[in-house]
């Protein structure tokens, strides 16, 4: 399987940037789930929506295991038995958006969102993929084009990637991997 990461901002308030593992298919959200442990699971909005729905619409924190605290004592249950339906449920849910043609955003923290294929809330600023679901660092190498534009650009953290001819844009993405080959072998290039 492979990752999609996004960096995203957030249209109606610019300063909310991040980066977001997307999945907007079944079988890479079955593999990403199969490959998911209890301590990094991905619970979502569902446990919140069930903590208001099932309390009459009272205000619970939404801190995690507050909510699923809540939730136990609404439903008599003990919090283990209501943290394994929180996530069936979730799983359940997502599974649903993206049969809907939703995408799945899954944050560091480990909570996830949902958004639709046409996605009028996030300006996507980078995109990686990765063989391995770990967030992309610093250093890693990101390659983005902006909506519309015709030129690839590279960056390494904030670090623009210029090649051996000390261009910064390039028409195809493999000019771009290949010039952060270049870069990276040679460590060369302004790091302001």
């Amino acid at each position: 399987m492979k990752y999609k990461f996004q960096r995203l901002q957030m249209k109606r308030v610019p300063r909310v940037i991040g980066w977001y593992l997307v999945i907007d298919n079944a079988k890479d959200l079955w593999l990403y789930r199969l490959n998911d442990n209890i301590s990094q699971s991905i619970i979502g909005h569902a446990v919140i929506d069930d903590i208001e729905v099932k309390a009459g619409n009272k205000h619970y924190s939404t801190d995690l295991s507050n909510g699923i605290s809540q939730l136990s004592k609404i439903r008599q249950q003990c919090f283990s038995d209501t943290l394994s339906q929180a996530i069936m449920q979730s799983q359940e849910n997502q599974f649903k958006l993206i049969k809907k043609g939703y995408s799945i955003l899954f944050a560091e923290n480990g909570i996830s969102y949902s958004i639709d294929k046409n996605n009028e809330i996030y300006n996507v600023l980078d995109e990686i993929i990765k063989d391995v679901p770990v967030f992309p660092e610093c250093g890693d190498v990101h390659y983005s084009q902006w909506s519309n534009g015709i030129h690839w650009y590279a960056r390494i953290g904030c670090t623009d990637i210029k090649d051996k001819n000390g261009n910064m844009k390039w028409l195809t993405k493999e000019e771009a991997e290949k010039a952060s080959e270049w870069f990276l072998s040679n460590k060369q290039g302004d790091t302001k």
